[in-house]
């Protein structure tokens, strides 16, 4: 669980600061939540930690998914959760960001990150036991 202690304003790589704020979870996964300069959005940090709780849920949806997208075996990588710009942007209450690496082609999709929308919905008790993913993005960096 994140507290809003352990977050810090975000900043763009030009330097430029946000109205997100970031936690870094120990395994490198960024956690974006919506703010403003005066601190994160309670509301979606509860979303946030509502994710948290079901971690491994959440991304076992995300992967079941993608790999209906995908051919081939790989490892699917968490890379981001986002409550703030970006699932604005795309309409959700949270995106996760994962990458991929294919057994038998390595660098193939090196470029490529993938967000999986979901839907939360916040008056469900915890665990987050059924997520709802209802889009994919796919970017090439």
């Amino acid at each position: 669980m994140i507290e809003s202690a352990q977050l810090r304003r975000a900043v763009e790589a030009d330097g430029a600061v946000t109205d997100d704020w970031l936690a870094l979870l120990p395994d490198d996964v960024e956690v974006l939540v919506r703010g403003t300069a005066t601190g994160p959005d309670e509301a979606a940090l509860q979303v946030a930690n509502l994710v948290l709780g079901s971690i491994d849920a959440v991304v076992a949806r995300a992967v079941r998914l993608l790999t209906t997208l995908l051919r081939g075996e790989g490892t699917w990588t968490l890379s981001g959760i986002d409550v703030a710009g970006a699932a604005q942007q795309q309409a959700c209450d949270v995106l996760l960001e994962l990458t991929f690496e294919a057994d038998d082609a390595p660098d193939e999709d090196f470029y490529a990150l993938y967000s999986v929308c979901f839907s939360v919905d916040e008056r469900r008790p915890a665990p987050l036991d059924a997520p709802h993913p209802f889009k994919v993005v796919v970017e090439y960096r």
